[in-house]
């Protein structure tokens, strides 16, 4: 890949999550530029359903050149293209990006989730399978593609707590209903919660719940990734607990504003991640615990 194209490929992976960006700097150079391109791939779909307006091809046009790659090698789209290599390369699945392009079919038909097992599949397409891409990229064992489904299924989950009220605006509900009326709310728009704050803090504790189980689990095959790839990946998942804490304190938050590090949180966990204790500024070992 020419230089001005990487420069293009890293700074559309900034601009798509900082989180991730700033996780990926600790792996070796030709990992972390797979793990771009994976990234940017995966971002690319989603944005051509959630910001059609803004993405250079639909949905269907995506899919199409996904394809059309495949079978011919070529493209002049470069996202599409440096994926397609990958895959080919290390031998990402059919059925895994399959399940990535139908869970944007879900978002886009506006599909509702009646059970825990409905959002699963949704979160398995947009999620679990990025954790399977990993595995590859990173030439992991089988052994640790269960842990790994975990790690994006609460990556997701965080996500899916954080979103509440920007999914809502979307008209798109994840968490299903089935929980709804377990804590008996009809729904999750703000003029129901604030009316039964304590259902609605309970509802919260749920999928705290749920988050700390998945996230466990997960981190239970870090034993699986070798010393030089498993920093940048505890960094994604000690921010995810960051958000966590955060939203835990005061579950009303995620109508107010999208809980997100800062640059003081993301240069805090960069340091604590990647440097030494000893060369670790004080302020950041104080104010921002892992």
């Amino acid at each position: 890949m020419k230089i001005i194209e990487k420069i293009q490929f890293f700074t559309r992976f900034y601009k798509g999550s900082k989180r991730y960006f700033f996780s990926a700097i600790g792996f070796p150079s030709q990992i972390r530029e797979d793990v771009t391109a994976v990234y940017n791939f995966c971002r690319f779909v989603d944005d051509s359903i959630d910001e059609p307006e803004k993405t250079e091809l639909s949905f269907d046009e995506i899919r199409a050149e996904y394809y059309k790659i495949l079978e011919t090698k070529h493209s002049d789209v470069k996202l599409i293209q440096e994926f397609v290599r990958i895959k080919k390369e290390k031998g990402i699945k059919d059925e895994w990006v399959e399940a990535l392009f139908e869970s944007m079919l879900m978002d886009q038909s506006g599909k509702t989730y009646n059970t825990l097992e409905d959002t699963l599949e949704y979160s398995y397409g947009v999620a679990e399978v990025i954790g399977l891409f990993m595995c590859k990229v990173l030439d992991l064992p089988a052994d640790a593609y269960k842990t790994a489904k975990y790690l994006g299924r609460s990556a997701q989950w965080i996500n899916f707590i954080r979103d509440i009220n920007e999914d809502l605006q979307l008209g798109r509900q994840y968490f299903p209903k089935s929980d709804l009326r377990k804590f008996n709310l009809e729904s999750l728009d703000y003029e129901i919660i604030i009316k039964q704050p304590e259902d609605f803090k309970n509802f919260m504790n749920l999928q705290f719940d749920r988050f700390e189980e998945w996230v466990g689990i997960g981190e239970k095959g870090y034993k699986f990734i070798p010393r030089r790839y498993r920093r940048p990946i505890q960094y994604a998942t000690r921010l995810d607990k960051w958000k966590l804490r955060v939203i835990r304190k005061d579950p009303f938050i995620v109508y107010s504003k999208k809980v997100d590090p800062g640059f003081i949180e993301l240069l805090s966990y960069t340091l604590k991640t990647y440097l030494p204790k000893k060369r670790i500024p004080r302020i950041f070992l104080k104010e921002h615990s892992s």
